[in-house]
Protein backbone atom coordinates (compact mmCIF):
# COMPACT_ATOMS: atom_id res chain seq x y z
CA UNK A 1 0.00 0.00 0.00
CA UNK A 2 2.72 2.56 0.78
CA UNK A 3 4.32 1.35 -2.71
CA UNK A 4 0.80 2.01 -4.78
CA UNK A 5 0.57 5.06 -2.81
CA UNK A 6 3.80 6.72 -3.20
CA UNK A 7 2.87 5.99 -7.03
CA UNK A 8 -0.25 8.36 -6.68
CA UNK A 9 -2.62 5.43 -6.42
CA UNK A 10 -5.21 6.48 -4.51
CA UNK A 11 -6.85 3.33 -3.18
CA UNK A 12 -6.92 -0.62 -3.90
CA UNK A 13 -9.81 -2.39 -4.96
CA UNK A 14 -10.04 -5.65 -3.16
CA UNK A 15 -11.54 -8.49 -5.43
CA UNK A 16 -13.03 -10.81 -2.79
CA UNK A 17 -14.59 -14.12 -2.89
CA UNK A 18 -16.32 -16.26 -0.49
CA UNK A 19 -13.94 -18.19 1.59
CA UNK A 20 -14.59 -18.49 5.14
CA UNK A 21 -11.44 -16.00 6.02
CA UNK A 22 -12.41 -13.52 3.44
CA UNK A 23 -13.85 -10.95 6.04
CA UNK A 24 -11.09 -11.28 8.23
CA UNK A 25 -8.54 -10.66 5.38
CA UNK A 26 -10.52 -7.80 4.13
CA UNK A 27 -10.54 -6.47 7.77
CA UNK A 28 -7.18 -6.39 8.28
CA UNK A 29 -6.26 -4.60 4.66
CA UNK A 30 -8.69 -1.68 5.92
CA UNK A 31 -6.62 -1.77 8.93
CA UNK A 32 -3.24 -1.61 7.24
CA UNK A 33 -4.58 0.81 4.70
CA UNK A 34 -5.78 3.66 7.36
CA UNK A 35 -2.00 3.33 9.15
CA UNK A 36 -0.74 5.38 5.68
CA UNK A 37 -4.06 7.11 5.23
CA UNK A 38 -4.44 4.91 2.06
CA UNK A 39 -8.11 4.07 1.17
CA UNK A 40 -9.78 0.38 -0.32
CA UNK A 41 -13.24 -0.40 -1.23
CA UNK A 42 -14.84 -4.35 -2.25
CA UNK A 43 -14.95 -5.48 -5.62
CA UNK A 44 -17.02 -8.66 -5.55
CA UNK A 45 -15.95 -11.54 -7.93
CA UNK A 46 -19.46 -12.50 -8.59
CA UNK A 47 -18.46 -15.76 -10.58
CA UNK A 48 -17.94 -16.90 -7.00
CA UNK A 49 -20.17 -15.14 -4.98
CA UNK A 50 -23.93 -15.97 -5.11
CA UNK A 51 -25.04 -14.61 -1.77
CA UNK A 52 -26.75 -11.31 -1.32
CA UNK A 53 -26.26 -11.55 2.05
CA UNK A 54 -22.48 -11.82 2.30
CA UNK A 55 -22.09 -8.51 -0.06
CA UNK A 56 -24.38 -6.56 2.60
CA UNK A 57 -22.83 -8.07 5.16
CA UNK A 58 -19.43 -7.49 3.98
CA UNK A 59 -20.42 -3.97 2.76
CA UNK A 60 -21.72 -3.48 6.36
CA UNK A 61 -18.47 -4.01 8.24
CA UNK A 62 -16.50 -1.72 6.39
CA UNK A 63 -18.65 1.43 5.01
CA UNK A 64 -17.90 3.20 8.62
CA UNK A 65 -13.84 2.23 8.50
CA UNK A 66 -11.94 5.58 7.76
CA UNK A 67 -10.10 3.22 5.04
CA UNK A 68 -13.18 2.83 2.95
CA UNK A 69 -12.61 4.71 -0.28
CA UNK A 70 -15.96 7.01 -1.07
CA UNK A 71 -16.82 9.14 -3.93
CA UNK A 72 -18.67 12.06 -2.94
CA UNK A 73 -19.38 10.82 0.52
CA UNK A 74 -20.61 7.49 -0.91
CA UNK A 75 -19.44 4.37 0.09
CA UNK A 76 -17.54 3.03 -2.90
CA UNK A 77 -18.43 -0.41 -4.02
CA UNK A 78 -17.60 -2.61 -7.25
CA UNK A 79 -18.23 -5.98 -8.78
CA UNK A 80 -16.11 -8.24 -11.51
CA UNK A 81 -19.02 -9.27 -13.17
CA UNK A 82 -22.49 -9.81 -11.99
CA UNK A 83 -25.29 -9.67 -14.45
CA UNK A 84 -27.26 -12.47 -14.52
CA UNK A 85 -25.89 -13.46 -10.72
CA UNK A 86 -29.73 -13.89 -9.41
CA UNK A 87 -28.41 -14.89 -5.96
CA UNK A 88 -31.78 -16.72 -5.37
CA UNK A 89 -34.00 -13.83 -6.35
CA UNK A 90 -36.54 -13.68 -9.37
CA UNK A 91 -33.73 -12.12 -11.19
CA UNK A 92 -30.22 -10.28 -11.01
CA UNK A 93 -32.26 -6.72 -11.15
CA UNK A 94 -34.25 -7.96 -8.07
CA UNK A 95 -31.16 -8.94 -6.59
CA UNK A 96 -29.07 -5.79 -6.44
CA UNK A 97 -32.40 -3.83 -5.62
CA UNK A 98 -32.56 -5.99 -2.66
CA UNK A 99 -29.19 -5.11 -1.67
CA UNK A 100 -29.50 -1.96 -2.20
CA UNK A 101 -32.43 -1.08 -0.37
CA UNK A 102 -31.26 -3.15 2.62
CA UNK A 103 -28.74 -0.82 3.00
CA UNK A 104 -30.30 2.09 2.41
CA UNK A 105 -31.93 0.99 5.63
CA UNK A 106 -28.89 0.28 7.90
CA UNK A 107 -27.75 4.50 6.49
CA UNK A 108 -25.44 3.16 4.23
CA UNK A 109 -25.36 4.83 1.46
CA UNK A 110 -22.90 2.97 -1.79
CA UNK A 111 -22.03 4.11 -5.09
CA UNK A 112 -22.02 1.12 -6.87
CA UNK A 113 -20.40 0.91 -9.89
CA UNK A 114 -20.16 -2.49 -10.66
CA UNK A 115 -18.09 -4.23 -14.01
CA UNK A 116 -21.70 -5.52 -15.88
CA UNK A 117 -20.66 -6.86 -18.50
CA UNK A 118 -24.18 -5.96 -20.75
CA UNK A 119 -24.69 -3.53 -23.32
CA UNK A 120 -24.20 0.10 -21.61
CA UNK A 121 -26.66 1.54 -23.60
CA UNK A 122 -29.31 -0.14 -21.31
CA UNK A 123 -27.62 -0.67 -18.54
CA UNK A 124 -28.90 1.93 -16.46
CA UNK A 125 -32.41 1.23 -17.43
CA UNK A 126 -32.09 -2.53 -16.66
CA UNK A 127 -30.16 -1.87 -13.08
CA UNK A 128 -31.96 1.69 -11.65
CA UNK A 129 -29.69 1.06 -8.65
CA UNK A 130 -26.41 1.84 -10.13
CA UNK A 131 -24.83 4.95 -9.87
CA UNK A 132 -22.35 3.60 -12.59
CA UNK A 133 -19.87 1.36 -14.84
CA UNK A 134 -17.15 -0.13 -15.02
CA UNK A 135 -15.17 -1.85 -18.18
CA UNK A 136 -12.95 -4.69 -18.61
CA UNK A 137 -12.17 -4.03 -22.14
CA UNK A 138 -8.89 -2.81 -21.20
CA UNK A 139 -7.07 -4.88 -24.22
CA UNK A 140 -7.69 -4.88 -27.63
CA UNK A 141 -9.76 -7.20 -29.90
CA UNK A 142 -7.31 -9.59 -31.38
CA UNK A 143 -9.55 -10.23 -34.82
CA UNK A 144 -6.93 -8.68 -37.26
CA UNK A 145 -3.36 -8.94 -36.96
CA UNK A 146 -2.22 -5.56 -36.33
CA UNK A 147 -4.83 -5.04 -33.32
CA UNK A 148 -4.63 -1.96 -31.12
CA UNK A 149 -7.07 -0.82 -28.32
CA UNK A 150 -9.43 2.17 -29.52
CA UNK A 151 -11.43 4.09 -27.60
CA UNK A 152 -14.63 2.73 -29.26
CA UNK A 153 -16.08 1.09 -26.06
CA UNK A 154 -15.14 3.84 -24.06
CA UNK A 155 -16.85 6.48 -25.96
CA UNK A 156 -19.80 4.41 -26.01
CA UNK A 157 -19.29 4.23 -22.02
CA UNK A 158 -18.77 7.78 -21.42
CA UNK A 159 -21.49 8.88 -23.61
CA UNK A 160 -24.17 6.74 -21.75
CA UNK A 161 -22.83 7.46 -18.74
CA UNK A 162 -22.68 11.11 -19.26
CA UNK A 163 -26.38 11.20 -20.96
CA UNK A 164 -27.76 9.35 -17.47
CA UNK A 165 -25.53 11.22 -14.86
CA UNK A 166 -23.42 8.01 -14.04
CA UNK A 167 -19.43 7.64 -13.91
CA UNK A 168 -17.02 5.74 -15.90
CA UNK A 169 -14.79 3.97 -14.52
CA UNK A 170 -12.29 3.02 -17.54
CA UNK A 171 -9.44 0.44 -17.06
CA UNK A 172 -5.78 0.17 -17.98
CA UNK A 173 -4.10 -2.24 -18.07
CA UNK A 174 0.46 -3.28 -18.74
CA UNK A 175 -0.08 -6.90 -20.06
CA UNK A 176 -2.50 -10.40 -20.22
CA UNK A 177 -0.58 -14.25 -20.50
CA UNK A 178 -1.34 -17.01 -18.69
CA UNK A 179 0.03 -20.20 -19.12
CA UNK A 180 -1.91 -22.79 -17.28
CA UNK A 181 -3.08 -26.64 -17.76
CA UNK A 182 -7.42 -24.99 -17.47
CA UNK A 183 -6.25 -21.27 -19.71
CA UNK A 184 -3.44 -21.04 -22.22
CA UNK A 185 -3.96 -17.81 -23.97
CA UNK A 186 -2.44 -14.23 -23.98
CA UNK A 187 -4.02 -10.89 -25.70
CA UNK A 188 -2.39 -8.51 -28.04
CA UNK A 189 -0.27 -6.16 -25.55
CA UNK A 190 2.89 -4.88 -27.11
CA UNK A 191 2.82 -0.97 -26.73
CA UNK A 192 -0.51 -1.09 -24.28
CA UNK A 193 0.74 0.46 -20.93
CA UNK A 194 2.00 3.93 -22.66
CA UNK A 195 -0.76 3.56 -25.70
CA UNK A 196 -3.57 3.32 -22.91
CA UNK A 197 -2.06 6.02 -20.95
CA UNK A 198 -2.27 8.39 -23.71
CA UNK A 199 -5.92 7.92 -24.73
CA UNK A 200 -6.78 7.90 -21.26
CA UNK A 201 -4.91 11.42 -20.41
CA UNK A 202 -5.89 13.18 -24.02
CA UNK A 203 -8.92 11.39 -25.57
CA UNK A 204 -11.27 9.45 -23.06
CA UNK A 205 -10.40 11.45 -20.06
CA UNK A 206 -12.66 9.36 -17.63
CA UNK A 207 -13.83 10.37 -13.96
CA UNK A 208 -12.25 7.19 -12.31
CA UNK A 209 -9.15 4.65 -13.42
CA UNK A 210 -9.00 1.37 -12.51
CA UNK A 211 -5.60 -0.62 -12.89
CA UNK A 212 -5.98 -4.07 -13.86
CA UNK A 213 -4.15 -5.58 -11.54
CA UNK A 214 -1.63 -4.96 -8.62
CA UNK A 215 -1.17 -8.65 -7.90
CA UNK A 216 -2.50 -10.99 -10.70
CA UNK A 217 0.64 -13.06 -11.56
CA UNK A 218 -1.38 -15.74 -12.74
CA UNK A 219 -2.25 -13.30 -16.11
CA UNK A 220 0.75 -11.74 -15.81
CA UNK A 221 -0.89 -7.72 -15.44
CA UNK A 222 0.74 -7.33 -12.34
CA UNK A 223 2.41 -3.98 -11.50
CA UNK A 224 3.59 -4.61 -8.10
CA UNK A 225 6.04 -6.68 -6.74
CA UNK A 226 5.98 -10.28 -7.24
CA UNK A 227 5.19 -12.29 -3.70
CA UNK A 228 8.74 -13.60 -3.05
CA UNK A 229 6.92 -16.65 -1.60
CA UNK A 230 6.06 -18.53 -4.50
CA UNK A 231 3.57 -20.94 -3.06
CA UNK A 232 1.08 -17.74 -2.99
CA UNK A 233 1.23 -17.84 -6.88
CA UNK A 234 -1.19 -19.48 -8.41
CA UNK A 235 0.13 -23.11 -9.36
CA UNK A 236 2.23 -23.56 -12.35
CA UNK A 237 2.54 -19.63 -12.80
CA UNK A 238 5.83 -19.37 -10.91
CA UNK A 239 7.08 -20.68 -15.05
CA UNK A 240 6.77 -18.04 -16.39
CA UNK A 241 6.50 -15.25 -13.44
CA UNK A 242 9.22 -15.95 -11.67
CA UNK A 243 12.57 -13.99 -12.63
CA UNK A 244 9.66 -11.91 -14.88
CA UNK A 245 9.60 -8.33 -12.94
CA UNK A 246 7.15 -5.69 -13.73
CA UNK A 247 7.41 -2.92 -10.93
CA UNK A 248 9.71 -0.39 -13.34
CA UNK A 249 6.43 0.19 -15.27
CA UNK A 250 5.19 1.51 -11.64
CA UNK A 251 7.89 4.04 -11.92
CA UNK A 252 5.91 6.18 -14.58
CA UNK A 253 2.25 6.28 -12.80
CA UNK A 254 3.55 9.66 -11.30
CA UNK A 255 3.89 11.26 -14.04
CA UNK A 256 0.78 9.55 -15.84
CA UNK A 257 -1.45 9.68 -12.84
CA UNK A 258 -0.48 13.34 -11.94
CA UNK A 259 -0.99 14.52 -15.67
CA UNK A 260 -4.49 12.42 -15.53
CA UNK A 261 -5.39 14.06 -12.22
CA UNK A 262 -4.48 17.73 -13.51
CA UNK A 263 -4.59 17.97 -17.09
CA UNK A 264 -1.22 19.55 -17.34
CA UNK A 265 1.98 17.92 -17.88
CA UNK A 266 3.79 17.37 -14.86
CA UNK A 267 7.58 18.98 -14.48
CA UNK A 268 9.68 15.89 -14.74
CA UNK A 269 12.79 16.03 -11.71
CA UNK A 270 14.34 12.65 -12.43
CA UNK A 271 15.00 11.00 -16.03
CA UNK A 272 13.07 7.57 -16.10
CA UNK A 273 13.54 4.86 -18.70
CA UNK A 274 11.47 1.54 -18.72
CA UNK A 275 12.33 -1.22 -21.33
CA UNK A 276 10.55 -4.20 -21.89
CA UNK A 277 10.79 -7.44 -23.97
CA UNK A 278 9.97 -10.97 -23.99
CA UNK A 279 12.27 -13.78 -23.67
CA UNK A 280 11.72 -15.75 -26.67
CA UNK A 281 11.34 -14.51 -30.49
CA UNK A 282 7.65 -15.23 -31.32
CA UNK A 283 8.49 -17.75 -33.97
CA UNK A 284 10.35 -20.27 -31.38
CA UNK A 285 8.82 -23.15 -30.63
CA UNK A 286 8.82 -25.20 -27.26
CA UNK A 287 10.51 -28.36 -27.48
CA UNK A 288 8.62 -30.09 -24.21
CA UNK A 289 5.37 -27.94 -23.33
CA UNK A 290 2.55 -30.13 -22.23
CA UNK A 291 0.02 -27.39 -22.96
CA UNK A 292 1.14 -26.31 -26.44
CA UNK A 293 1.24 -22.84 -27.87
CA UNK A 294 -1.10 -20.41 -26.38
CA UNK A 295 -4.00 -19.32 -27.73
CA UNK A 296 -4.62 -15.30 -28.61
CA UNK A 297 -8.01 -14.39 -27.11
CA UNK A 298 -10.30 -11.39 -26.11
CA UNK A 299 -11.21 -11.08 -22.48
CA UNK A 300 -11.32 -14.91 -22.32
CA UNK A 301 -13.83 -15.23 -24.84
CA UNK A 302 -13.50 -14.24 -28.49
CA UNK A 303 -10.62 -16.83 -30.21
CA UNK A 304 -8.39 -14.55 -32.85
CA UNK A 305 -7.99 -16.65 -35.80
CA UNK A 306 -4.35 -15.61 -35.66
CA UNK A 307 -1.07 -17.25 -33.66
CA UNK A 308 0.95 -15.65 -31.04
CA UNK A 309 3.69 -15.56 -33.66
CA UNK A 310 1.43 -13.66 -36.01
CA UNK A 311 -0.01 -11.09 -33.69
CA UNK A 312 3.34 -10.19 -31.18
CA UNK A 313 6.17 -7.96 -32.29
CA UNK A 314 10.01 -9.15 -31.94
CA UNK A 315 10.39 -5.38 -30.39
CA UNK A 316 12.33 -3.62 -27.45
CA UNK A 317 9.69 -1.39 -26.34
CA UNK A 318 11.37 1.67 -24.26
CA UNK A 319 9.23 4.51 -22.65
CA UNK A 320 11.07 7.45 -21.33
CA UNK A 321 10.03 10.34 -19.28
CA UNK A 322 12.96 13.05 -19.33
CA UNK A 323 13.83 16.20 -17.81
CA UNK A 324 15.32 17.25 -21.40
CA UNK A 325 16.09 15.71 -24.32
CA UNK A 326 18.36 12.71 -24.78
CA UNK A 327 19.65 9.76 -26.80
CA UNK A 328 18.80 6.06 -25.95
CA UNK A 329 20.92 3.65 -26.79
CA UNK A 330 19.97 0.02 -26.86
CA UNK A 331 22.10 -2.69 -27.52
CA UNK A 332 20.18 -5.94 -28.06
CA UNK A 333 22.15 -9.08 -28.92
CA UNK A 334 25.02 -8.19 -31.17
CA UNK A 335 22.68 -4.99 -32.78
CA UNK A 336 23.64 -1.24 -31.31
CA UNK A 337 21.02 1.49 -32.09
CA UNK A 338 20.46 5.12 -30.27
CA UNK A 339 17.47 7.07 -30.75
CA UNK A 340 17.30 10.66 -30.02
CA UNK A 341 14.30 11.29 -27.06
CA UNK A 342 12.32 14.45 -26.18
CA UNK A 343 11.84 15.58 -23.15
CA UNK A 344 8.82 14.15 -21.18
CA UNK A 345 7.03 10.98 -22.43
CA UNK A 346 7.65 9.14 -25.31
CA UNK A 347 7.62 5.61 -26.98
CA UNK A 348 9.56 4.09 -29.21
CA UNK A 349 10.21 0.17 -30.00
CA UNK A 350 13.30 -1.22 -31.56
CA UNK A 351 14.25 -4.33 -32.95
CA UNK A 352 14.51 -7.35 -30.76
CA UNK A 353 17.66 -9.77 -31.24
CA UNK A 354 19.10 -12.91 -29.52
CA UNK A 355 21.11 -12.41 -26.58
CA UNK A 356 20.65 -9.98 -24.06
CA UNK A 357 19.61 -6.11 -23.59
CA UNK A 358 21.44 -3.06 -22.52
CA UNK A 359 19.62 0.59 -22.28
CA UNK A 360 21.51 3.44 -21.89
CA UNK A 361 20.80 6.82 -21.44
CA UNK A 362 22.66 9.47 -22.91
CA UNK A 363 23.27 13.44 -22.45
CA UNK A 364 25.49 15.61 -24.60
CA UNK A 365 27.55 12.02 -24.74
CA UNK A 366 27.87 11.71 -21.02
CA UNK A 367 25.92 8.49 -19.04
CA UNK A 368 22.95 9.46 -17.12
CA UNK A 369 21.80 5.67 -16.48
CA UNK A 370 22.27 2.31 -18.09
CA UNK A 371 20.35 -1.21 -17.34
CA UNK A 372 21.25 -4.35 -18.20
CA UNK A 373 18.03 -6.68 -18.26
CA UNK A 374 18.08 -9.79 -16.63
CA UNK A 375 16.25 -12.27 -18.79
CA UNK A 376 18.36 -13.44 -22.24
CA UNK A 377 16.54 -13.84 -25.17
CA UNK A 378 16.49 -17.09 -26.90
CA UNK A 379 14.75 -19.30 -29.84
CA UNK A 380 14.91 -22.36 -27.99
CA UNK A 381 12.15 -22.56 -25.40
CA UNK A 382 11.56 -25.94 -23.30
CA UNK A 383 7.92 -24.43 -22.45
CA UNK A 384 6.04 -20.99 -23.97
CA UNK A 385 6.72 -17.86 -22.41
CA UNK A 386 5.02 -14.72 -23.48
CA UNK A 387 5.27 -13.07 -20.35
CA UNK A 388 7.39 -9.40 -20.45
CA UNK A 389 10.44 -9.19 -18.68
CA UNK A 390 10.11 -5.14 -17.48
CA UNK A 391 13.35 -2.98 -16.57
CA UNK A 392 14.79 0.17 -16.46
CA UNK A 393 16.84 2.77 -14.72
CA UNK A 394 16.73 6.38 -13.43
CA UNK A 395 19.00 9.24 -13.34
CA UNK A 396 20.26 10.64 -9.46
CA UNK A 397 17.97 13.36 -9.12
CA UNK A 398 15.34 12.84 -6.32
CA UNK A 399 11.93 12.11 -7.26
CA UNK A 400 8.90 10.78 -5.38
CA UNK A 401 9.35 6.98 -6.43
CA UNK A 402 12.43 4.90 -6.87
CA UNK A 403 11.32 1.17 -7.20
CA UNK A 404 14.02 -1.89 -8.35
CA UNK A 405 12.99 -5.64 -7.93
Amino acid sequence: MTLAQSAGIDAFALNIGSDSWTLNRVQLAYSAAQTIGFKCFISFDMTIINSASQIITTVSSVSGLPAQYKYNGRVFVSTFGGAGVNMGYSSDVAAWNYINSSLVSQNIDIFFVPNFEVWVGTMFETYPSINGAFSWAAWPDPMSVASELTTIDDDYYMEYCNDDNKVYLAPVSPWFYTHLSYKNYLYHCDSLWYDRWQQLIFDIRPPMIEIITWNDWGESSYIGPIDPDSADLPSGSPAYVDGFPHISWLNTLPYFISYYKTGVAPTVNQDVVVYWYRPFLKASVASNDPYGPPSVLFQNTSVSPYTPAQTVADYVFVLTILVSPGTVQVTSGSSTVSQSVPAGANLFSTALNTGYQTITLLRNSNQVCSSLGAVSVGTSPVAYNYNAYVSGCQSSSKRKIQITQ
